[in-house]
C-alpha cells in the first residue's frame, strides 16, 4: 500500500494552522474547531481511510508540573487526576444527552410529517379518480355513447 503524507489544516475563528504529518495537535480551548485533512500527492480516485484518535484531558506533564507547583503528594495528585477525568466524563455525558434530545426531536418531527404523507396521497388519488370519471363521462356524452 502506498503511504501518503497527511496534511491537516486547523481553523479557529481568527487563525489557520497548517501542519504536515501531525502527531499532536494541541487545542487549548473548548471552542468548536474545524479540522480538514487532505492527503498530499494522492491522485487516484479511490477513497482513503484515516483514523483520528483524540486524547482528551491534560497530558501527564501537566500533572507533574501541578504536583511540583502545589507541593502535592502522589495521593493528592491522583485525586486531582480522577476529579479531572470525572469532570470530562460528566461533560461527555451532558453532550450525549443534548445530542439524544436533538435526535429525538428531529425523529418526532419526521414522524409527524410522515403521518400526513399517506393522507395527501389518498387525497391526490381521489381527486385524480374524480377527474377521470368526469372526463370519461363528458367523453361518452360528446360521442353520444351514453
Amino acid at each position: 500500500a502506498t503511504r501518503h503524507t497527511p496534511h491537516a489544516t486547523r481553523h479557529t475563528p481568527h487563525t489557520t494552522h497548517h501542519v504536515r504529518s501531525p502527531t499532536h495537535l494541541p487545542f487549548k480551548s473548548e471552542l468548536k474547531h474545524l479540522l480538514c485533512v487532505a492527503p498530499v500527492g494522492h491522485t487516484s480516485g479511490k477513497p482513503m481511510v484515516f483514523s483520528l484518535q483524540p486524547a482528551l484531558g491534560h497530558p501527564d506533564s501537566y500533572y507533574e508540573d501541578l504536583a511540583e507547583k502545589e507541593h502535592m503528594d502522589r495521593l493528592q495528585l491522583e485525586v486531582v487526576r480522577l476529579n479531572d477525568q470525572l469532570a470530562q466524563i460528566l461533560s461527555e455525558v451532558d453532550y450525549m444527552k443534548v445530542r439524544e434530545v436533538e435526535f429525538h426531536e428531529s425523529t418526532e418531527a419526521m414522524d409527524r410529517n410522515a403521518k400526513w404523507w399517506p393522507i395527501i396521497q389518498i387525497c391526490i388519488l381521489l381527486f385524480t379518480g374524480v377527474m377521470q370519471v368526469k372526463h370519461l363521462k363528458k367523453f361518452f356524452q360528446d360521442k353520444k355513447l351514453v
